[in-house]
């Protein structure tokens, strides 16, 4: 399942760069732009390069921190019983991965 995630982030990333390339291009051929889509595409990725760097450190480090939470077993009579115990566990997993991975 973590390949899955990885592929996602990375064909996201791609799509974002593709559509921003080309809005970017329709209004610059809109003002009277005249380059080709293949250097609009050229310059939109220079400013997607920070975005990539930053998904090759965060995705590992994510993927790693998240299989490490250990998830404790609940029972549907105890969720019944208790239904803020599914909060608590929920906010005390949350809280440890999302500060190490801010």
């Amino acid at each position: 399942m973590p390949n899955i995630n990885i592929v996602s982030t990375f064909i996201g990333v791609l799509a974002a760069w593709v559509i921003i390339a080309a809005v970017m291009h329709g209004l610059s051929s809109f003002f009277g732009g005249r380059v080709e889509f293949r250097r609009t595409f050229e310059f939109v990725g220079y400013g997607f390069l920070p975005t990539l760097v930053g998904e090759v450190i965060t995705v590992p480090m994510s993927l790693y921190y998240i299989s490490k939470v250990e998830l404790p077993k609940l029972t549907v009579q105890q969720i019944q019983q208790n239904p803020e115990i599914v909060k608590k566990m929920m906010m005390s997993i949350f809280h440890e991965v999302l500060f190490i991975l801010i």
